[in-house]
């Protein structure tokens, strides 16, 4: 994406299967300063409702530290071999695209506000 910086672009990669919960940390990438608390907190969990259901749940961030991106593009590639029926934020439909060769399905969103939760459900 032209005229964006590294830390404005977030990219998951998700493996549907199994239910699971971790917390992704971020920092300037360049100082120490996360010794001194500059760090950012984001939690996400992976629900594996059923065979025909996945959530994905980008939690909002707590913290800060120099350079936080305001808003962020979160590219999302959810490796698995089936086609969704369906990709929804918000119970609203989202476009997707799906490269069969390596069995990814790919969600790009434009989170206009990072501290808000995101819950993306797939649908097979």
């Amino acid at each position: 994406f032209p005229g964006r910086r590294s830390s404005d672009l977030m990219v998951l990669q998700v493996y549907p299967g199994a239910s699971n919960n971790f917390e992704l940390i971020e920092d300037d990438g360049t100082s120490n300063d996360y010794l001194r608390g500059m760090y950012c907190k984001t939690s996400i969990q992976l629900n594996q409702v059923s065979k025909r259901k996945f959530i994905m749940h980008y939690g909002h961030r707590s913290g800060n530290y120099n350079g936080l991106p305001v808003k962020r593009i979160l590219i999302v590639h959810i490796h698995a071999s089936r086609i969704p029926k369906a990709v929804l934020l918000r119970k609203k439909r989202l476009k997707f695209n799906f490269s069969g060769g390596n069995s990814d399905t790919i969600v790009t969103l434009i989170q206009p506000d990072p501290n808000l939760q995101v819950a993306l459900t797939i649908k097979y």
